[in-house]
Order: structure tokens, then sequence, then C-alpha cells
């Protein structure tokens, strides 16, 4: 509690009120109601070079994914050698049980002077369908779902074994959730 608020629970109850402290509600991702997928774009990623923060989720139930991405907040900006101003969330090393590593994380020239809690992962050059979100973020699998069962099966392509990226740029706000972001799932060319 005192790391994420920098306060004791006894120190909040003494006040009586919560002012101070910035509170997240509870958002419940589901895939009830599958969205219309606007056209996608493609593109070849050059061999790039994440570091972040790693967990590794049961894709049934990634709810720790946003608690994730708080504790990465205070590094956005101040992580040495980044590249760009993009932020990736980094879906890699599924298997066969339902489970994947993912990284909340930034594109980085070289791994020297990274935080000690921070992983990287290099990539290969890769070919990515591009999906635009621009709803929640919390409707993120909905619009997954929509990709694997209704774009993939018609579009003539393969997905390729290789990491599936998010990439939130300036137009996200990391606070409120909402601005869209891009999906970026590899292909087989």
């Amino acid at each position: 509690f005192r790391e994420l608020f920098a306060l004791t629970p006894e120190h909040v109850r003494a006040q009586g009120h919560l002012n101070n402290i910035t509170l997240m509600e509870a958002i419940t991702m589901n895939t009830t109601i599958i969205p219309t997928l606007a056209a996608p774009r493609f593109e070849t990623l050059k061999p790039t070079l994440f570091a972040g923060l790693v967990e590794r989720y049961d894709c049934q139930s990634p709810a720790g994914i946003p608690g994730q991405w708080q504790r990465f907040q205070p590094y956005l900006g101040n992580i040495s050698n980044q590249a760009g101003q993009d932020a990736f969330g980094v879906c890699y090393n599924f298997d066969e049980d339902g489970f994947f590593d993912y990284m909340c994380a930034v594109e980085v020239r070289d791994a020297a002077d990274l935080p000690k809690e921070f992983q990287s992962l290099q990539t290969t050059m890769q070919k990515y369908v591009v999906f635009r979100h621009e709803d929640h973020v919390a409707s993120i699998r909905a619009t997954m779902s929509a990709i694997w069962s209704e774009w993939f099966p018609t579009s003539g392509y393969q997905a390729a074994k290789a990491p599936t990226l998010e990439r939130y740029g300036p137009e996200f706000n990391g606070m409120t959730g909402t601005g869209g972001f891009e999906i970026w799932i590899a292909i087989e060319s």
C-alpha cells in the first residue's frame, strides 16, 4: 500500500479522506461485444530492442496488466537510451497452457544502464498487420477476439511466431485509458 500511495493505511484512515491519493477504478475486461474492425494497414518493423517490466499471465485472466503499467509509469521519459516517445505492451513467450509474458516497455538503442528490475527483448525484422483500437483500453480483449475470430479466418494471412505489440503513442492517455492505440500482430510474409 505504501509503495503505491506513499502513505500507510493507518495514515489514510486517520486523515478521513482519499483526496490526496490516486485511485483507479477496477475495470472488467470482457469480450461480450465484438467490435467492427476498421481496415488494417501493413508495416514491416525493423529489428527493435524493447526494455521494461515483465510479468507472466494466463490468457484467461490478465487482470494484473493495469497494475503493471502503474508500476512502469514513473519510468516513462526517464529511461536512458530510450528511442522515441511511444510505450509498448509486448506479448511473447506464449505456451500451450495459455500463459504468456507481458512487457510494459519502450524502445531503447541499447540495454546499457537500464534499471535493475528491467528485462530487454530483441526482435528481428518482421511484417505486421496493424489494427487501430479507438475505444477504452478495457475493451482490448474484444478487439483481439474480433481480429482472431473474424479478420484472420477471412484474410488469407497466417500469424507468425513473433511478439504481438500494443503501441501507445502520445495520443493515448494512460490515466484515463482513452485516446486510442495500435495492435500489431506478426504475420508470415
